[in-house]
């Protein structure tokens, strides 16, 4: 290190090459992540072993991906609901299962976003 540090003026490691440009593997990558748009790296990672024989780390499997300008989502999954959730959900479809259209005009289904109708606090309303 300090033969290197006399050489050169630093003690930083040379950039190393990396991995090779495989063609074949980023389109592969490429297509199976726009085809299947909520595939995660991990499993793009186990097919890219499975199918080109190839050992690639997650990390890179995402910085060759968004090289293609892809990027890779993971689907949000929404809040797990407990029984009495469910129940009362299940309530409330059997008793508005008749309902009109007119009889839904009249309600404003939210998701308990603010508004501000009379008072100047933007209060959530229930």
């Amino acid at each position: 290190m300090m033969e290197r540090y006399r050489e050169i003026g630093n003690h930083f490691s040379c950039p190393r090459p990396g991995r090779r440009d495989a063609p074949v593997q980023d389109r592969f990558s490429r297509l199976r992540t726009l085809r299947q748009r909520f595939l995660t790296t991990r499993s793009l990672q186990s097919q890219l072993k499975d199918v080109h024989n190839a050992r690639i780390g997650c990390e890179t499997v995402r910085k060759h991906l968004k090289g293609g300008n892809v990027i890779n989502r993971i689907p949000v999954r929404g809040q797990a609901l407990r029984i009495a959730h469910r129940k009362a959900h299940l309530e409330f479809a059997r008793n508005h299962v008749y309902w009109l259209e007119a009889d839904c005009n009249r309600v404003l289904f939210t998701d308990e976003s603010r508004f501000c109708l009379h008072n100047a606090t933007c209060e959530k309303l229930r």
